[in-house]
């Protein structure tokens, strides 16, 4: 999901997980109330906001797999925090799509002095930073875009509002993409679903070619950063259980740890792992399990 706070992420988000389990099949909303965070503290600040951001990542990582749907019910109205879901996808070879909930600001301000979910300076500090998907851009497609708002002027004439002529970052206009009232079930079920739409959008054994640099570049920056993340959080949950099997995003090879790892001592076999990887460049599905690897051939040494 994206969109601005307050637009009604929520309400197109459980339908459609009502329409997946419709299909038989598993899914998992995640949200700010899943997580158990304040709407409003979670992004009071420049620190509690990127706090926010890393425990959204790290659940998402765990739980996304290719066989599973998981719907994010966030705003993720930063472009950078796109790419970042699109690396994980990526990595579990999973396919997506981005549900853009395009409602007016005037409705937002109405609709959040009736619940009272954010304070007006952080909606409106939100709201003005939201960086609207781009449908030329690979990790915003495929796009849907809605608005729930029937009297809104974006059904009637895009070119009127100056919500509809918004600009992203890279100054292409998003007047053009499509608005409807309802999502179209059937056409997001395809996007996530179809053949085609598997070999475009989601990397099966790819060369790492189709990459260009700062993309690669940012994929395994994501990925390391998450494994690194998932390993201090699983040894602080088992007590660094020495010879436990810590299960970590993006691959089926366990981390095994043979001695309590410190943060800086993971920082430092990660840095290490960059500049090798980095200059090699080997397929992105092959990135988490080498790194996994690296990190257990480190551990074993450190032992010895």
């Amino acid at each position: 999901m994206c969109g601005k706070p307050c637009s009604g992420k929520t309400t197109y988000a459980n339908q459609i997980a009502e329409y997946i389990r419709g299909k038989n099949k598993e899914v998992t909303i995640i949200n700010l109330e899943s997580l158990k965070l304040d709407r409003s503290s979670a992004y009071g600040t420049a620190f509690d906001e990127k706090n926010t951001h890393e425990v959204i990542k790290t659940q998402v990582s765990r739980i996304l797999r290719s066989d599973n749907y998981v719907i994010l019910d966030t705003m993720n109205f930063i472009k950078g925090y796109r790419y970042e879901m699109y690396c994980i996808a990526r990595c579990c070879k999973s396919t997506r799509c981005v549900v853009w909930v395009d409602t007016p600001i005037s409705a937002i301000e109405s609709f959040n002095q009736s619940c009272s979910h954010y304070s007006n300076e952080v909606l409106q500090d939100l709201a003005c930073r939201f960086e609207p998907p781009s449908p030329l851009t690979r990790w915003d497609t495929p796009l849907f875009r809605v608005c729930a708002v029937e009297e809104s002027s974006i059904f009637e004439n895009p070119d009127a509002t100056a919500d509809s002529l918004r600009l992203g970052l890279d100054k292409q206009s998003t007047v053009n993409v499509p608005v409807t009232k309802e999502v179209p079930m059937d056409a997001l079920w395809e996007s996530l679903t179809s053949t085609k739409s598997k070999s475009k959008h989601v990397a099966v054994n790819p060369p790492a070619e189709q990459l260009n640099t700062a993309d690669y570049v940012g994929f395994v920056n994501s990925i390391t950063d998450t494994i690194v993340k998932d390993i201090i959080k699983e040894q602080t949950m088992n007590g660094g259980l020495i010879g436990s099997k810590i299960h970590v995003s993006g691959t089926s090879t366990f981390v095994v740890l043979m001695k309590r790892v410190t943060l800086m001592q993971l920082k430092n076999w990660r840095k290490q792992f960059l500049s090798i990887i980095l200059k090699q460049q080997i397929n992105q599905d092959q990135v988490a399990s080498s790194f996994v690897t690296f990190i257990n051939t480190q551990l074993k040494e450190w032992v010895v």
